[in-house]
């Protein structure tokens, strides 16, 4: 994650390592597709077929994007601090307390800090 002082407009720059991928889907305007009914299917088909994936469904319009700020979620939590192992476990702790809370979709870390390549 860039620090909050740099002069970095996020909405355009995009860092991620080799665990991540971004898709943009655009459906057609007569599909008439409830995005948020589809975005509930495919959260429960990934949990039971891809257990180990972590997905987020982001706003992709210009204007959603511009009006967060670059966060990629309307909440975002940083966590801090001079030891990565100590921050882990930390935002860990957090992680499991946000899980509990139903309303709260598609919670995951901005920053993978333990990803392994899978063989």
């Amino acid at each position: 994650m860039h620090a909050a002082n740099y002069p970095v407009n996020l909405i355009y720059l995009w860092n991620g390592g080799p665990e991540e991928a971004w898709l943009a889907v655009q459906l057609k305007p007569d599909t008439h597709v409830k995005t948020a009914a589809l975005q509930e299917k495919l959260r429960a088909v990934f949990a039971t077929e891809m257990p180990e994936v972590r997905v987020s469904f982001e706003p992709s319009d210009v204007v959603s994007r511009v009006m967060s700020f670059g966060s990629a979620t309307p909440i975002e939590v940083a966590v801090q601090g001079p030891s990565l192992a100590v921050n882990k476990e930390f935002a860990d702790k957090i992680y499991a307390e946000l899980k509990k809370i139903p309303t709260l979709r598609d919670i995951h870390f901005a920053q993978s800090l333990d990803f392994q390549r899978w063989r």
